[in-house]
């Protein structure tokens, strides 16, 4: 750790294995790239690096890798300092994350969208239906980290968002056991009927298109609750 000129923070991990070709150095951040290699020779997914990148974006700060074969490799990120850096106080619940009733049952409801104008249409939408609780995550790797940790029963997906479009998001949430049998409902501006087809192929549950109709939204969201409901075997109203 050290503090550059600019007065930026920087943290370093450095290694000493095999390194990392130059050729290969400005592809490193994308989402999949394993380095050459298959998914049997090396484990994870590939989007370690993009979820890192776009989590030290969202601070702030900047990633980095230096790196020789043979040799090893550097990784570092960079952030800004606080001349007086003020904490908040602490919340008497995270509400970021919200609350639970354990006396009721209460659906949980993941919505990944770049756009904040969308977030929020969203979030009016289902004020309407109390029982369900949503989280909302404005970027691929932040979504893909709320839907391994909360596993919510519907996932609305935004398709063109940067780094990650929503079928790539899709395809990780798919190699997890925990995720993989969760309904998506991709939420997109894209109206191509090619796109709705291309939606269905690819394990899509439905297909939406902005800007939303406020009554078919709800009834989808409804439809695809209440079948998760029955195949569990709970029974309640939304």
């Amino acid at each position: 750790t050290s503090v550059l000129p600019t007065g930026r923070l920087r943290i370093e991990i450095a290694d000493s294995g095999e390194g990392i070709a130059a050729e290969r150095l400005p592809s490193i951040f994308e989402a999949f790239n394993r380095r050459g290699t298959t998914r049997g020779q090396v484990g994870g997914t590939g989007i370690g690096l993009i979820i890192t990148r776009r989590l030290v974006d969202l601070m702030g700060g900047d990633v980095g890798v230096e790196s020789e074969l043979g040799v090893g490799a550097t990784f570092w990120v960079d952030f800004p300092v606080a001349s007086n850096p003020k904490f908040p106080e602490p919340m008497a619940q995270d509400e970021s994350l919200g609350h639970f009733d354990a006396n009721l049952h209460q659906h949980c409801v993941l919505c990944i969208d770049d756009n904040p104008v969308n977030l929020k249409l969203v979030a009016q939408l289902l004020t309407k239906r109390p029982r369900i609780h949503l989280i909302s995550a404005h970027s691929p790797g932040l979504g893909i980290q709320l839907a391994l940790g909360r596993q919510p029963d519907l996932i609305l997906l935004d398709i063109n968002m940067p780094g990650m479009d929503g079928y790539q998001v899709m395809e990780v949430l798919k190699t997890y056991a925990r995720t993989k049998a969760i309904p998506i409902i991709a939420v997109t501006g894209n109206a191509a009927p090619r796109s709705s087809a291309l939606g269905g192929a690819t394990g899509l549950a439905d297909y939406l298109t902005k800007p939303l109709d406020a009554e078919k939204f709800l009834a989808t969201v409804d439809r695809w609750l209440e079948k998760g409901r029955n195949e569990s075997g709970v029974s309640d109203v939304v």
